[in-house]
């Protein structure tokens, strides 16, 4: 995909999202798209990691369902720069929300019996795509409603890994340890958070 260069223009109307590190605003030329700026500028430390991973996925020619799709940076109207990625929206147009509000609101569309087979789908692709993440935590998971009854489940923040030599974008055997370790260390937080949802016997399940 390729854009023309002349400078973006963002206001704070389109804005969608804001964590530690990134605001996020619909793309002014683009509803499907949406650009996300740095608050700590380029040298970033997340933002370097996720690069570098991305990059790594790039020249191995891996594709990925649960990564968001990076289209690279453009300049912006007020100086600096806007990095380009899919904007992730339910069936319906509305923006996709985090794992961990639905798991936190009282009257949350995805019910307990649709946690399980969710979050099946989504370790089966983690595994099979092997995604190495810095922290697993459901805030950085959006639940993607497909229609009214099925949704998947895309990553979105704290992507790649923070280590010198990252022989895991690389060694496959190594990348799957990691992906249990983490994994594992998911389900027992969710197990921890939300025990009337993720019960002992679903988290055994999930393991």
């Amino acid at each position: 995909m390729e854009f023309q260069q002349s400078p973006l223009v963002l206001t704070e109307a389109r804005v969608i999202g804001e964590g530690g590190h990134k605001r996020v605003y619909v793309h002014p030329g683009d509803d499907s798209l949406c650009v996300k700026i740095l608050l700590h500028g380029e040298e970033d430390s997340d933002w370097r990691k996720e690069m570098r991973y991305r990059r790594s996925r790039e020249k191995r020619g891996l594709s990925s369902q649960l990564l968001t799709r990076f289209y690279g940076s453009h300049p912006l109207a007020d100086g600096g720069t806007g990095y380009i990625f899919e904007r992730v929206r339910d069936y319906d147009g509305q923006d996709s929300r985090s794992l961990r509000e639905y798991l936190d609101s009282k009257e949350s569309r995805l019910k307990p019996d649709m946690v399980l087979t969710g979050l099946l789908s989504f370790r089966d692709l983690l595994f099979e795509e092997k995604i190495i993440t810095s922290n697993m935590e459901s805030s950085n998971f959006l639940i993607q409603w497909l229609s009214l009854s099925s949704y998947r489940i895309r990553i979105v923040d704290n992507i790649g890994s923070p280590v010198t030599i990252p022989l895991i974008f690389y060694v496959d055997f190594l990348a799957l340890r990691h992906v249990k370790q983490y994994w594992e260390r998911f389900v027992r937080d969710l197990q921890r958070r939300y025990p009337q949802i993720i019960t002992e016997a679903v988290a055994a399940e999930l393991r």
